[in-house]
């Protein structure tokens, strides 16, 4: 048997090309997310922005998960990731007429890739623990994505309340295991989330925020005519992200993998850190905005 890429460099907790090429796309769908945010910073475009940024989070997190939980050195578990990617890349583009004419584009992306998620986990998934996993979420985000659907086929503020409720729901599913009848609930310890490779990658995605946000600060910056003002904003912003990297990456982001190694239960931990972290993306995205 080949020797797989992680063995290869000799760095269990290295981000695979293919979890960076991911990233790429999510790169694109944080800058869109910022300019539609950027474009109605009333409340709800705040509540629009945010009910989006938690399905594009959502999709980033179970995926990051399956590939941590199955190995991402597989071929068939890096064709699902490039299979996600692309249909984030459609997610992302359909954004920011999400609320609009393109809800139905967003709403069938988003499932799809839920669906095949399961779809993925049901076939490759021999272990018994693995397969329960895969039916309990399964149950959750078929009832997900019809609350996605119903709300892409009704306009105005009726789609942002059900797809609110929906998010809400996933979320909350996440939180409590995904409890299903007769099936119980996921236990933490069944995602074996410990080691370096999945704080590795929440590292990777506020870097994904950090790029997102310098883009959309410099892009806006070269369209509008250059003054003084406008200048000093720049350099605003750039020395918040600047500040707020340095103390990430060189202080939390070195302190969440010493914690998740030595917690007594790192995958209850880490889903913990995933919520964290999920604000600190929404905190470099209104950074970004308001530059």
């Amino acid at each position: 048997m080949a020797e797989s890429e992680a063995e290869a460099t000799g760095d269990a907790g290295r981000p695979l090309f293919v979890e960076l090429f991911l990233d790429l796309v999510y790169v694109f769908a944080l800058v869109s997310l910022t300019k539609t945010l950027a474009g109605d910073v009333s409340l709800t475009g705040v509540a629009r922005t945010l009910v989006l940024l938690f399905a594009f989070a959502l999709i980033w997190s179970l995926t990051t998960w399956v590939s941590g939980t199955s190995g991402p050195d597989r071929p068939s578990v890096q064709a699902h990731i490039i299979s996600v990617a692309a249909a984030s890349l459609l997610m992302a583009a359909a954004a920011p007429g999400a609320f609009g004419d393109r809800g139905l584009l967003f709403a069938g992306a988003y499932s799809f890739i839920h669906l095949s998620s399961i779809g993925y986990s049901l076939f490759h998934r021999r272990e018994p623990a693995g397969s329960r996993r895969a039916r309990r979420i399964a149950f959750w985000d078929i009832l997900g994505s019809v609350g996605w659907i119903a709300g892409a086929l009704v306009d105005g503020p009726a789609r942002l309340g059900i797809w609110a409720l929906a998010i809400a729901v996933e979320y909350t599913a996440a939180v409590l295991g995904w409890p299903v009848p007769r099936l119980g609930r996921s236990k933490s310890m069944e995602w074996r989330l410990g080691g370096e490779r999945v704080p590795e990658r929440y590292r990777q995605f506020v870097v994904v925020a950090f790029g997102a946000s310098i883009l959309t600060t410099g892009t806006t910056f070269s369209q509008h005519e250059y003054t003084l003002g406008r200048g000093y904003a720049l350099a605003v912003v750039f020395t918040i992200v600047v500040l707020i990297w340095r103390i990430y990456i060189y202080r939390a982001g070195e302190l969440l993998t010493e914690a998740i190694a030595r917690s007594p239960d790192p995958a209850l931990l880490t889903r913990a850190a995933a919520v964290c972290h999920l604000l600190m993306v929404a905190g470099v995205v209104g950074v970004a905005v308001a530059g």
